[in-house]
C-alpha cells in the first residue's frame, strides 16, 4: 500500500514536472484560493510588522531597564504616579 502511494506520487510530479513556478500555480487557481492567497500574504505582512514592533519595544524597554538599575531610581514613567504611556500628556 505505501509503495502504491509513492509511486502515485511519483507519478503526479513526472506528469506536473515544470508546473511548480509562481505563475503557473496562480493561473490554475479558482478565485477562492486565490482569495485565500491574498489573505494569507496580508495576514503574513501583519504578523511581521508586529514581531518588529515588538522588538523595538522590548529593545527600549531594555535600554530604560539598564538605566534605571545603573542610576538606582526607579523608573521614569512611574513619577507621580502616571505611566509610561502618559509622560508626553503632562
Amino acid at each position: 500500500m505505501v509503495a502504491n502511494v509513492a509511486l502515485s506520487a511519483v507519478n503526479l510530479l513526472a506528469l506536473q514536472a515544470g508546473t511548480w513556478d509562481l505563475r503557473s500555480m496562480w493561473g490554475s487557481m479558482s478565485l477562492v484560493a486565490k482569495a485565500v492567497v491574498f489573505i494569507l500574504f496580508i495576514l503574513s505582512a501583519w504578523s511581521l510588522g508586529v514581531m518588529i514592533d515588538r522588538a523595538l519595544m522590548y529593545s527600549a524597554a531594555q535600554a530604560v531597564a539598564r538605566i534605571c538599575a545603573a542610576g538606582g531610581r526607579s523608573s521614569p514613567g512611574r513619577q507621580a504616579g502616571r505611566g509610561y504611556l502618559h509622560r508626553g500628556a503632562e
